[in-house]
This record gives C-alpha cells, sequence and structure tokens, in this order.
C-alpha cells in the first residue's frame, strides 16, 4: 500500500461500499505504481507486465510474493516469536536453506509461477553472508525484492550495500512506540534505538521503508503513537499491522486471541498510517497461495511464515507440485479465512492435509 492518506482511505472505501477485496484492490494499485515508479528498473517493469498478462491467462499457475527464510538465527528473542522455542545452538546452525537452494526456489518462483516480488525474512536475514547476493541474483530475474530485519544491523554501510545490490523495500519490525518496552518484548538492549535510527538511514538513503508490528491487549490503545514514531521517521509506506498470530510460542495460548469485539474496536480506531492486514472481519487472508507462500529454512513450503503446517519440501518435491496440492488443499477453508490469520483457525488446523512441523 502506498504510503498517502488519500489512496489508503479511497482504498478502504471503495472495498467497504462496492464489497470488493481490500487486498485485491492494494495490489492492483501497488503493481500500477510499481510499473511507473523510479525505484523499478526495466526488467522489473517487463516481469510486472509478464506477471499481469499471466494473472489473467493462467491464474491459477500465477503467485504474486514469496517470502524466503532462509534459517532462524537471530540475536532476539522475541516473546511473540511464531518460530517457537527452538534451542539456537542445538538448532538453528543446522536447519538453513544454502544459497544455492535459495536460488533455485527464486528460479522456479519466477519461471513457473510467474512472480512478482520475494521477501527474504525470517530469523535474522541481514546475518546471511550470502544477503548481497540473493538480493543483486533476485533482482536480475526482474523481481522485485524486500526485506524484513529488526534493524539491528542497519548501519550506513549495510544500507548502502543494500541499495547497491538492488533492494526495493527495507521492512522494520517495531513491536511497540518507546525503546524500553520495545526491547524487554525483544530480548535484545538497545534494539529500538537501533532499528529507529536504521529506519532514517534507510528512508535518507532512498530505500522505500516501512514497519511491521503486531496489535495485541496490551498495545492496542498505542496505536495512535506508533503512527507519530512512523510519520517522524518519515517512513514511505504504511505501518503493517497484524492481529495476534498464535503461533511458535503463542501456538496452543487461545487466550491471547482478539475477540472479534476487539478487532472491531481496533478497526475503528486505526488512523493512517496504521494499515491493518485485516481492515474488516470479512476480509480474505492472502496466503496458501491465493497471493503468497512461504519457503522455510528446512524447505518446507508453508502457506505463510505462520502458519507451520507443511505442504512439500522443495529439497525433495518441486515448487509448483508442492504449491498446487497446498492450493488445492486450502481453497476448502476459503471462507473461514477471514478477519485474522489461517494459523488462527481450529478448523483448518484440524482438517489440513499439511503436515505440522514446529
Amino acid at each position: 500500500m502506498i504510503n498517502n492518506k488519500f489512496i489508503c482511505n479511497f482504498q478502504l472505501g471503495i472495498s467497504k461500499y462496492l464489497k470488493i477485496d481490500i487486498h485485491s484492490i492494494d495490489n492492483v494499485l501497488w503493481i500500477i505504481f510499481s510499473l511507473f515508479s523510479f525505484r523499478t528498473n526495466l526488467k522489473q517493469k517487463y516481469n510486472i507486465l509478464k506477471y499481469i498478462f499471466y494473472r489473467v491467462a493462467d491464474s491459477k499457475n500465477t503467485l504474486m510474493r514469496i517470502f524466503i527464510c532462509p534459517s532462524h538465527v537471530c540475536q532476539c528473542k522475541c516473546v511473540h516469536c511464531y518460530e517457537g522455542e527452538k534451542d539456537k545452538k542445538n538448532y538453528d546452525n543446522k536447519i538453513f536453506l544454502t544459497t544455492e537452494e535459495i536460488k533455485k526456489v527464486v528460479d522456479d518462483f519466477s519461471k513457473y509461477l510467474h512472480g512478482l516480488d520475494v521477501y527474504f525474512c525470517s530469523g535474522e536475514i541481514l546475518l546471511r553472508k550470502d544477503i548481497f547476493e540473493l538480493i543483486e541474483y533476485s533482482k536480475e530475474k526482474g523481481l522485485i525484492v524486500n526485506i524484513v530485519t529488526n534493524g539491528i544491523l542497519l548501519d550506513d554501510n549495510m544500507i548502502l550495500n543494500l541499495k547497491k545490490a538492488g533492494l526495493t523495500k527495507c521492512i522494520v519490525s517495531i513491536d511497540y512506540p518507546n525503546d524500553n518496552i520495545h526491547d524487554k518484548l525483544r530480548g535484545f538492549n538497545g534494539c529500538y534505538e537501533k532499528a529507529t535510527n536504521g529506519i532514517r538511514l534507510a528512508v535518507k538513503a532512498g530505500l522505500d521503508v516501512t514497519i511491521w508490528t503486531y496489535i495485541s491487549r496490551s498495545n492496542k490503545n498505542d496505536l495512535k503513537k506508533l503512527g507519530s514514531l512512523a510519520n517522524k521517521l518519515k517512513i514511505t509506506s504504511p505501518v503493517f499491522v497484524y492481529f495476534p498470530l498464535l503461533s511458535g510460542k503463542l501456538f496452543n495460548k487461545f487466550e491471547e486471541n482478539l475477540t472479534f469485539e476487539e478487532r472491531e474496536y481496533i478497526r475503528k480506531t486505526a488512523k493512517h498510517p496504521i494499515s491493518l492486514l485485516f481492515p474488516f472481519e470479512k476480509t480474505i487472508c492472502t496466503g496458501a497461495g491465493r497471493y503468497h507462500l512461504s519457503i522455510e529454512p528446512s524447505g518446507d513450503m508453508t502457506p505463510c511464515p505462520a502458519t507451520p503446517y507443511s505442504y512439500g519440501n522443495i529439497k525433495k518435491v518441486s515448487l509448483i507440485k508442492s504449491f498446487k496440492y497446498m492450493k488445492e488443499d486450502c481453497q476448502k477453508f476459503n471462507s473461514s479465512f477471514t478477519g485474522q490469520c489461517m494459523v488462527n483457525n481450529l478448523d483448518y488446523r484440524t482438517k489440513c492435509k499439511g503436515k505440522l512441523i514446529r
């Protein structure tokens, strides 16, 4: 979504009154914006046109974006981490995607699913020594490249190299608009200061920059403060807000989930530049191959980074085969994948054909 109050409100209004899915509107506008943006080169613009063609001609075998999670390694120990309680020393360094495996995913995503953009995330992506190589490789394929980071390593040199490699968007996680609380939630002293300073540097360097966060009962009244922080940092895309994801450390903690009334309260109080992933209760989940999917460090394909159900492993089965299997299974639940992430859906958890992997 573009960080313009009029455009954001226009999208919400069209979606509400014409009953058109907000993500469909957002994706169309984002595609148009990207096609004419100074941040995309000719190869990326050509790839956008190719995606549009295949989305119309062969929508069942076309995917807009992919999340690639190369490793679980991270400096933080977030209380809400959807990757769970895995022991960093005994687990993270043993399960990861190699550079060549990631490039193969990028190749197949681009060639067979006519993909548009890639998100490198999960664990802390900037700890990967091959991150610049992966960004450059993806851009050469015509993909728009994004990273999701905790911001700890975002200094001048890092941002310079990211931009040089071809990064389009830098997404930084901010859990709370207060340094002490943010650092406590992240389990890393100084995380807030490094993240906010990194955002300033990335904006100054000309990257598209935004904040991703989640909302819970404890911080539902602080969205206005987060919006003020975003405006102060001059981010270029709206703050992207998730409702609680019952995954990882919160997998069985249904008491942490928000009620319908609580979600509605948040929807009524959220104002630009806050952008909710589910702005209406009937908003459909975009994962499971509808607009995106995820590749785990183990190679498992899941509906999204937070939904730990595998539909095949790219180290053993082709990307396109797993994609079709997942899409076929998840379509059965489409009517119930609304209002919040599919991982929170008990019906899906008990009846899906995906294999629980964490």
